[in-house]
């Protein structure tokens, strides 16, 4: 899988992609990082046409949770079996309480997702965008 593979040396250290997310995922605690974060595959979040600045941060991570929960490809909400990105499997612990996850899609949702909807995870899609 191309994000396994060590593409960053830090101070003589070797990072695969997923490496580098993890870290970032785990340092910032913060559920919306996750969707916006590219990884370089089709079912990862659309990449930002801006850089990430601290100035800006906040809104930037609202428009990219905006635009990751709504996106049709990722997400699919609003119906009794709604699909979700595999992204909130991995990363499930970052969302607090027993409904942490469905909590944050209603939250993000321009589409209310259907009260007691099973959500099913998508399996992973590693194709390279665009190919």
């Amino acid at each position: 899988m191309a994000e396994q593979k060590k593409v960053l040396v830090v101070k003589g250290i070797s990072f695969s992609v997923a490496e580098l997310m993890d870290h970032v995922v785990d340092r910032f605690g913060d559920p919306r990082v996750i969707c916006a974060l590219h990884r370089a595959t089709r079912d990862s979040p659309v990449l930002a046409n801006t850089a990430y600045t601290a100035e800006h941060l906040e809104e930037q991570l609202q428009a990219a949770a905006l635009r990751f929960v709504n996106h049709p490809r990722r997400n699919v909400i609003g119906t009794e079996e709604g699909r979700i990105s595999w992204l909130f499997g991995r990363y499930a612990s970052l969302f607090p309480g027993p409904d942490g996850v469905r909590s944050f899609l209603l939250q993000y949702s321009a589409i209310p997702p259907v009260a007691n909807a099973r959500l099913t995870v998508m399996p992973r899609d590693t194709g390279l965008n665009g190919r």
